[in-house]
């Protein structure tokens, strides 16, 4: 079974924001993975569309030979300067690497109108597949949230795969579609951590499944718009405005005007 690893940001220094990775960890990653063999090779996924991953992640992924799935949002592609560009975009497509949906504007599609819902994915799957003359068959749902009319939504709009952030969940196959899980990577993840991840044993994969079970029941009891705000400070995104609030204030800018 591949393993599916998940990046957000890339720094230049550690950063506060857990899913911050700095470049000489995301490096000593990619250098310990392309020791593993063929069999072993993960699937590297990244979610946003940030800007760092063209600027830091090309280049370490070109230099030891790997290709990647970038998970984007076509909403916020070049609104500002911390989102990838089209001409960035197509850049990456033309070096072999995967340019997918991460859904329109980053909202949890749980929370959405069928109308909202509609535009997360049909639209973005549009507007990527008119702008880049690709197809379009992955989506990774933002923060991991699904119920099954989110999963019809998807499988309607023609998505193939559909990627979670749940830790270790086996691929699960639907009529048309596969729902697969990905492991979150955070800047306390050394090269042995992802080793571990990798290959689903060890330390760091036990603490992140055992997480993971614990998270299942608090995510039940609070409910999804509580748990969310639990989950937004606990992953350091209350202090000062990461990528997503940042694009949630230009576009509530754009409505007033």
């Amino acid at each position: 079974m591949i393993t599916n690893l998940a990046y957000h940001e890339l720094t230049p220094e550690t950063a506060e924001y857990r899913y911050a990775v700095s470049t000489q960890q995301f490096r000593s990653h990619l250098e310990m993975l392309a020791e593993l063999p063929a069999c072993d090779q993960p699937l590297i996924t990244f979610d946003d569309g940030h800007a760092s991953h063209y600027r830091y992640a090309l280049r370490p992924l070109e230099d030891l030979g790997f290709t990647a799935v970038f998970f984007v949002l076509p909403g916020a592609v070049g609104t500002l300067p911390q989102y990838m560009d089209w001409s960035q975009l197509r850049v990456l497509a033309s070096l072999g690497h995967s340019i997918q949906s991460h859904g329109w504007n980053h909202i949890a599609f749980t929370h959405c109108s069928p109308k909202d819902i509609a535009r997360e994915v049909w639209d973005s799957k549009r507007e990527l597949e008119n702008r880049l003359g690709r197809a379009v068959t992955s989506i990774s749902l933002p923060f991991g949230r699904y119920n099954q009319q989110v999963l019809d939504c998807c499988e309607a709009a023609g998505y193939t795969d559909v990627y979670t952030s749940h830790v270790g969940m086996e691929t699960k196959v639907t009529r048309r579609m596969r729902l697969h899980g990905r492991m979150m990577i955070q800047n306390r993840h050394d090269a042995d951590d992802v080793r571990s991840l990798v290959m689903r044993s060890g330390a760091c994969y036990r603490k992140m499944r055992l997480q993971e079970r614990v998270k299942a029941p608090i995510r039940k009891l609070l409910g999804e718009s509580n748990y969310h705000s639990l989950w937004c400070k606990l992953a350091g995104e209350d202090g000062s405005k990461n990528i997503h609030q940042q694009y949630g204030d230009r576009i509530a800018e754009r409505s007033r005007l």
